[in-house]
């Protein structure tokens, strides 16, 4: 089982970095040998990545994230919206330490989370629709800013939402609500423009929740 995720985990950094080569490397712009040194430089960074003893890999639209053994949060990719986490919007092709003492971590589309050790939630990145759960109107915020102090087991980031489910059993959600993913019981035509820019209590008993785009579904303890 251990090979068997340690393969996934390779496999995923190799695709990601594939897909993140500049553009001009497939164009004619480059020479033979300029296009051999940029595939030299990736496959370096691939064999560096795949040994190091990663306890999560986490993927976003265009970046992508581990948790090393220690608990340090890294991302890399694209970042647009300041969905690295680094405080800033530049793009990074090698990985950036983002954080210490991380348990999990998420990307929705262009955002990201992290429950660290003491049970806080942290977000940054895009903020369409409240997704990053910190109460303020900012389009992005590049740099992670506590939303949950503590308390958090487990979370799960989608298209423009975010859940969250407490030790204690109980599912929080914010951001939008275009597809009725807050679930909320309101069907009214309106109710697609409702947006929770803070966390807010949905249901309890819930043991696991995972959000994928617009989709959210729920483990209860029963």
């Amino acid at each position: 089982m251990k090979k068997f995720k340690q393969s996934v985990a390779f496999l995923t950094i190799l695709v990601f970095c594939f897909l993140t080569l500049p553009t001009n490397v497939f164009s004619e712009e480059l020479s033979d040998h300029q296009t051999e040194k940029l595939v030299e430089e990736d496959n370096l960074q691939i064999e560096q990545l795949a040994s190091i003893n990663q306890t999560q890999i986490i993927t976003g639209e265009d970046c992508s994230g581990y948790i090393d053994e220690k608990g340090n949060l890294w991302t890399w990719g694209s970042n647009n919206y300041g969905q690295l986490g680094t405080g800033n919007y530049e793009s990074r092709k090698k990985p950036v330490l983002v954080m210490e003492n991380v348990k999990q971590a998420d990307f929705g589309r262009y955002f990201g989370a992290a429950v660290k050790t003491d049970g806080s939630v942290w977000t940054w990145g895009f903020n369409k629709g409240g997704c990053l759960g910190n109460g303020k109107e900012e389009t992005s915020n590049p740099t992670p800013s506590m939303i949950i102090e503590s308390g958090i087991k487990s979370i799960s980031m989608g298209l423009l939402n975010g859940a969250a489910i407490t030790e204690g059993g109980t599912l929080l959600i914010w951001g939008g609500n275009g597809s009725f993913q807050l679930g909320d019981g309101d069907r009214a035509m309106d109710a697609i423009l409702k947006v929770w820019n803070t966390p807010r209590e949905l249901m309890q008993g819930v043991s696991a929740v995972s959000i994928e785009g617009e989709n959210v579904a729920v483990v209860k303890n029963d």
